[in-house]
């Protein structure tokens, strides 16, 4: 396992060690879960070590629309601070990721009445059919990334354990993205890609980078709310820091909070109007 903390040298990615030294511009990709941020922290200090102008860095957030959570951007917005980078911000120019889908969905529909096909296509992205990621996110930041002259290179928070797609992924790659525009001189650098959750938590809790937290009530079973609950979170001294009654599915509650590291939360469960007992349901925490 690596030191959580730092990445102690560019072993693992040479090519991306030559273009640092020669001041390329580093683009970290950012969605606003817990591995992108890591992937800056984790960088940062090396990037430093070898002298590149921290003014060639910056940070870029694909916005995929209705379909973010309620507190990416500001939560995007708070690490450019946290680190000192600008923030640049994308979407897709007819499309956000819902109404991709729907459109989906649609030449789906026509498809199949017409006889073109005999399977229903559905409108979903999937671990098979990731539009998502290629339309939505990578073409929308290579054209950005394409106005600059020198190389660039993305820096992204992918883990090998996250997934299996994703446990063959190399530390570094040319940036077939770039490819499009002509481009073989960028390059992809998965600096945290033989990380583990834990190295991910521990490297927040050394930098102070926050992390964005989901808490949502739901049935066991079911997995929609039978009983109608009430989430609150609480600060370490137990007072109100926000609340939420029906922002999940039925009945169900959800908060999506951003927490500084070494900051301590509590939530608290209750029926809607705590005048009757809770019917059976779990309490999940999810870091993005």
């Amino acid at each position: 396992m690596k030191n959580p903390r730092s990445i102690a040298d560019y072993a693992d990615a040479p090519g991306v060690h030559l273009l640092g030294r020669e001041d390329a511009w580093m683009a970290y990709s950012v969605s606003g879960g817990k591995d992108s941020s890591a992937a800056i922290a984790a960088t940062m200090p090396l990037l430093d070590s070898i002298g590149h102008p921290r003014e060639r860095r910056f940070l870029l957030h694909a916005d995929l629309g209705r379909s973010e959570w309620r507190s990416t951007h500001s939560h995007v917005e708070d690490l450019a601070r946290h680190f000192g980078l600008p923030l640049h911000v994308v979407k897709h120019t007819t499309h956000d990721m819902v109404s991709r889908w729907e459109r989906r969905g649609e030449l789906g529909r026509e498809r199949w009445a017409k006889g073109e096909t005999v399977n229903l296509v559905g409108p979903w992205s999937s671990a098979g059919t990731r539009f998502c990621t290629s339309e939505m996110k990578i073409h929308v930041m290579s054209r950005f990334k394409r106005v600059y002259a020198e190389p660039v290179v993305s820096v992204m928070g992918i883990r090998r354990d996250e997934s299996i797609g994703r446990s063959r992924a190399a530390f570094e790659a040319i940036d077939t993205g770039m490819k499009r525009y002509g481009r073989d001189d960028c390059m992809t650098w998965n600096p945290i890609a033989d990380w583990s959750s834990e190295d991910v938590f521990a490297i927040h809790n050394t930098t102070g980078a926050p992390v964005t937290v989901t808490i949502e009530t739901g049935n066991p079973t079911a997995g929609v709310c039978s009983a109608d609950t009430g989430l609150h979170l609480l600060a370490s001294d137990l007072s109100v820091v926000t609340t939420d009654d029906d922002g999940g599915p039925g009945f169900c509650s959800r908060i999506v909070w951003t927490i500084p590291a070494g900051v301590t939360y509590y939530a608290h469960v209750v029926e809607y109007g705590d005048n009757a007992t809770i019917d059976p349901y779990q309490l999940s925490i999810d870091f993005p």
